[in-house]
């Protein structure tokens, strides 16, 4: 008997692993040029030309990188949709305003209520708490504000929608196809998914370079992937006030706080500002149209100090709120030297290496290079 139970139980590691190790490819669509062409109605495709990167990269990318994209062009479309561009002169002058409904909950489409169990099962082997977040129910302007509609939900909500997209319900049938099929992203008014608002926010060194964080194999999605300097939900720990009420310092407030829960950085409330350092409002087309902050902030500290920081930051155990830290190791793009720089949507190639990533961080970094390079940061 005992022969027979450790052999059962080395059986459930193995077969543990490997479900983790794939994962992330059943829940989501990774062929991104067939996920672009499902939705030919969508114009604001980020896109990204990695002219600056030398020849002799470019070649080296191609043989060590086994990119499922074109490899003979290096210019390339991501499933990232720019909803608001921040930086552009019409939006600049513009603030952000926020409109909330904190009795408002979403509910989940009887389809996914039905399947809810088989759903969650697809995120088996990764690590999850569920919470109260913030739905963003619509995006509009006036002629001073970006307006902002929000409402609740819950992660669990999203992690039975928005983050099993593509997982095939019993039926054959996925959620993309019942809720989201194209050819066009519904509006965020009129979606019927969880759409928990989250940010990915890069921080650029005083030394010039681009903090990236190599995520663990236990999150939920990206696993064993390079990440964005910090990539989170927003938390409603750090952003409702004692009457539960979402608004713009308490936006800023919570992403203030998860730098310093990720990082270890502490960010001065004066010198960060949502109308300063947001850069885009996009949409991520792998989580079926999930709406998403972009950040951009420069700091004071070198690469050397954000090592020390975050290093310390992963020895401390008695954190007030249960966490998940992404990851446990940084990686830096040194941004004065872009001729040994190369992206593509499921790749990022520098230091002599390439690394795996979702759209999501490598379309939001060719977002930034791209305002960079036009000047427009």
């Amino acid at each position: 008997f005992l022969a027979l139970y450790l052999l059962k139980k080395i059986s459930e590691i193995i077969s543990s692993f490997f479900i983790n190790k794939i994962e992330d490819y059943i829940k989501i669509e990774r062929d991104y040029n067939a996920l672009i062409r499902r939705y030919p109605l969508e114009t604001n495709f980020v896109t990204y030309d990695n002219q600056s990167c030398s020849s002799s990269n470019k070649e080296l990318f191609r043989t060590k990188v086994d990119t499922k994209h074109t490899k003979e062009e290096d210019q390339y479309t991501f499933p990232v949709i720019i909803e608001k561009d921040m930086t552009k002169d019409s939006l600049r002058i513009k603030s952000i305003k926020i409109e909330d409904n904190k009795n408002k909950r979403y509910t989940l489409p009887d389809i996914i209520q039905d399947n809810y169990k088989h759903l969650m099962d697809a995120h088996s082997t990764s690590t999850l708490y569920n919470q109260i977040n913030i739905r963003l129910d619509g995006i509009s302007e006036d002629v001073d504000s970006v307006i902002l509609n929000t409402s609740r939900t819950q992660y669990y909500d999203s992690l039975v929608t928005n983050r099993v997209i593509d997982f095939p319900l019993p039926n054959g049938i996925s959620v993309r196809d019942m809720l989201n099929p194209g050819p066009y992203v519904d509006l965020l008014e009129n979606s019927l998914l969880s759409n928990h608002l989250g940010f990915n926010i890069f921080i650029k060194t005083s030394d010039n370079k681009i903090v990236f964080v190599e995520r663990s194999m236990d999150v939920s999605i990206g696993k064993g992937t390079l990440g964005s300097s910090v990539a989170a939900s927003l938390k409603t720990r750090y952003c409702i006030d004692e009457d539960y009420n979402f608004h713009l310092e308490g936006l800023e407030k919570a992403v203030i706080e998860e730098i310093n829960d990720e990082l270890g950085l502490i960010i001065d409330h004066h010198d960060f500002s949502i109308d300063k350092h947001l850069i885009a409002i996009y949409r991520e087309l792998i989580e079926g149209g999930k709406p998403q902050f972009l950040f951009y902030i420069e700091i004071n500290e070198s690469e050397e100090q954000v090592q020390e920081y975050f290093l310390e930051n992963l020895k401390i155990e008695d954190k007030k709120y249960e966490t998940i830290v992404d990851g446990n190791r940084l990686a830096f793009l040194d941004l004065s030297k872009k001729s040994e720089f190369y992206l593509s949507p499921d790749s990022i190639f520098f230091n002599n290496e390439s690394y795996a990533v979702l759209p999501s961080v490598s379309g939001t970094l060719a977002h930034l290079l791209t305002l960079m390079e036009i000047g427009n940061l």
